[in-house]
């Protein structure tokens, strides 16, 4: 099973983000519910007590890498790529020609045009969320297992994270979820030189953890950047969590916010959660969840 649950996106307006991830990304809405008191403060975000939650899944449906939007009226808005943290997401699409269309359309910016071979693809989203999009390859240049694209635009299949040092990022991202290193490179990110206004040139220090053959956390050590803005009792502005499943709290190592719940919100499946922080300060949300 991928590792990675979801990624939650923490938006100002439910109705426009359910109309971008529906209309122009094609995602179905599989859950509605409140987030419960005790979980906002797992999250260290005791203001988004009662706010709206909606968990997203691509059209097809799909085990993991789902959408979860949390609606406040105090999110932010903000510019993605130029932060520590977590900085956006990659989906696994089918044709990013079209798709690129469909976004411009919706108004998004397209931060980085599908560039061949792989015509991977970046943009902001409606709220300033970055968004990765890549159409899997069975000859990949790392070997990698490929997503099997059924929807056009299909699951979220890496968080991609914005951090001062890959390898201690390597480091607690292997203790944490029993990841390893994947490939590394040194290479321009023109999507995130494009967000802070540097040299076309600029590069950065890349890579990714994976399980087994399967890539799910890119990490890239930027050469600048400032910390996210988060005003005090909410979740951070666009990616504002990444959920991974684990087999298990016993012996984990790392400080939790607060215990492990049991949330009756469809999304946990009855299953215990918790949220830790990473190095750079982006919120890990953790569910015990058994193969």
């Amino acid at each position: 099973m991928h590792p990675l649950h979801a990624a939650t996106f923490h938006i100002p307006d439910m109705a426009a983000g359910l109309r971008f991830y529906r209309d122009v990304l094609g995602y179905r809405i599989q859950s509605e519910s409140t987030v419960s008191a005790a979980l906002a403060v797992s999250w260290h975000a005791e203001k988004l007590a009662g706010a709206i939650s909606v968990l997203m899944a691509p059209e097809a449906g799909s085990a993991g890498g789902h959408i979860r939007l949390i609606e406040s009226p105090d999110a932010i808005s903000c510019i993605p790529f130029q932060h520590y943290g977590w900085c956006g997401v990659e989906f696994a699409v089918q044709d990013n020609l079209t798709l690129a269309q469909h976004l411009k359309e919706a108004g998004c910016d397209i931060l980085m045009e599908p560039m061949p071979p792989y015509r991977p693809m970046a943009a902001a989203g409606l709220f300033g969320e970055g968004l990765l999009f890549n159409e899997p390859q069975e000859k990949n240049p790392f070997h990698y297992t490929v997503i099997d694209t059924k929807s056009p635009v299909d699951q979220i299949a890496i968080a991609v994270l914005a951090c001062r040092d890959r390898t201690i990022s390597e480091d607690f991202y292997g203790q944490l979820l029993g990841a390893k290193p994947g490939h590394r490179a040194e290479m321009p990110l023109p999507f995130a030189n494009k967000a802070m206004g540097l040299s076309e040139e600029t590069v950065y220090q890349t890579g990714a953890m994976r399980v087994g053959r399967t890539p799910f956390i890119e990490i890239d050590q930027y050469p600048q950047a400032s910390d996210q803005s988060t005003p005090p009792g909410l979740l951070p502005p666009g990616l504002a969590l990444a959920t991974f499943r684990i087999p298990s709290f016993d012996h984990l190592s790392t400080d939790l916010v607060s215990d492990p719940l049991n949330d009756s919100d469809p999304f946990y499946g009855g299953q215990r959660s918790a949220t830790c922080l990473g190095p750079d300060g982006e919120r890990i949300e953790l569910i015990e969840w058994a193969d």
